[in-house]
């Protein structure tokens, strides 16, 4: 239960960061690029299994890491532009709400047990993702335009964690596989975001881009 509370509160505290970013100025991109080398460190060094990298060439699931890394970074700069320009209770729902998507996923190919509570969740996480986007869009006088944000955000954390789930499922072999497919993820979304970050420097005009301390 602490790990959930935990996952909570961080959800919610990050939602309010992009917030901030914002309001003090920070480059959104920027900061995010930074937190994706941030957590593939932090997963090396927290790691509880002994990390050989050798390993990775090893691995049926190293194809796997790019793709999703290139999810993560687009993803979660979605969730950022959907909290800044919306809400932080549309980018909230839109991301958590996905989890239909697994379960789904989980339910159709990888055989989990389907009943009545199941379909009752599902039904009613598509409900709460349409009617917070609606009001927002009421409230806030926020244009229609924007709706693809939270319905981009929904659909790509939602492939996200079933890309997570299916290399759980059919390509981990040990309990290091977990530790290194994260430390991938990361380390792949960092390295997409350099380089989309190089192709601005070298495509604008020179000195008009300029990576800040604060991000």
């Amino acid at each position: 239960m602490i790990y959930i509370s935990l996952a909570i509160l961080t959800s919610i505290f990050l939602l309010s960061v992009f917030k901030l970013f914002e309001k003090y100025k920070v480059n959104t991109f920027h900061a995010i690029i930074t937190n994706y080398i941030t957590a593939a460190l932090t997963g090396f060094f927290f790691s509880q299994h002994e990390i050989d990298f050798n390993l990775i060439s090893e691995t049926s699931w190293l194809y796997v890491c790019l793709p999703l890394g290139f999810l993560f970074i687009s993803v979660f700069y979605l969730i950022s532009l959907t909290a800044q320009k919306i809400s932080i209770a549309a980018a909230s729902v839109a991301n958590k709400m996905s989890v239909v998507i697994p379960v789904l996923f989980s339910i159709i190919f990888i055989g989990e047990p389907f009943n009545t509570m199941k379909i009752v969740g599902i039904i009613l996480a598509l409900i709460a993702v349409y009617f917070t986007n609606k009001r927002n869009t009421t409230e806030h006088h926020t244009s229609k335009t924007l709706l693809w944000l939270p319905a981009l955000v929904f659909i790509g954390s939602g492939l996200i964690d079933t890309g997570i789930n299916a290399a759980k499922t059919y390509l981990f072999t040990l309990p290091v596989h977990s530790d290194l497919f994260s430390i991938g993820i990361f380390a792949s979304a960092f390295l997409i975001g350099i380089c989309i970050l190089v192709f601005q420097f070298l495509k604008q005009p020179k000195g008009s881009i300029k990576f800040e301390l604060k991000a």
